[in-house]
């Protein structure tokens, strides 16, 4: 697994990553209302938490979520995945594992205040190799990956919810 950051993510037509850092906070070039509505939510998320300190707040961002019963890889691979959503998934079960989490996780591991995570399958839908599904879809970022990207992993970074919410995706460990 990588962590590969976006600070610039245009949802256009064309989707061009203007640099290699995918982040929490990236400066969002919203043009399209999937953009838009985390983008608000996690701006008024901030604004609760500095207005009530003691509030609490998970802002929790899936990746195409997928019926435990279809989390195998021909299936995964047959629905392909989003080049626009960088191929990610995560399964139901884990889904409702991350929201119980965001809910039970002692304030020892996640304090008060507002903090938003990736919910994702540390593998791509593809069973390709993702250096082949980038040099497709995003070839200003072969080579400038951080950490590289072995077989079919995964672009988006979960090591944020596996700390904060002790969080990893279930079905795709059964698959290996």
């Amino acid at each position: 697994m990588i962590d590969l950051q976006l600070s610039c993510f245009h949802f256009t037509v064309s989707p061009k990553l203007s640099t290699s850092s995918y982040s929490y906070q990236f400066r969002a070039l919203n043009h399209h209302p999937l953009v838009l509505i985390p983008s608000a939510c996690e701006i008024q998320a901030n604004a609760f938490t500095r207005r009530y300190p003691s509030l609490r707040v998970a802002s929790l961002r899936f990746h195409a979520v997928t019926s435990d019963e279809q989390c195998t890889p021909s299936i995964l691979n047959d629905r392909k995945g989003l080049w626009k959503d960088l191929w990610g998934w995560v399964s139901l079960t884990s889904t409702a594992q991350a929201c119980l989490s965001a809910l039970t996780v002692g304030e020892n591991q996640f304090p008060k205040g507002h903090e938003t995570f990736f919910i994702v399958a540390p593998t791509t839908m593809q069973q390709r190799l993702t250096s082949e599904l980038l040099e497709e879809k995003f070839p200003e970022l072969v080579g400038k990956v951080k950490g590289g990207v072995e077989g079919n992993g995964g672009l988006i970074s979960t090591l944020k919810a596996k700390r904060m919410l002790d969080w990893e995706e279930v079905i795709d460990n059964r698959m290996k």
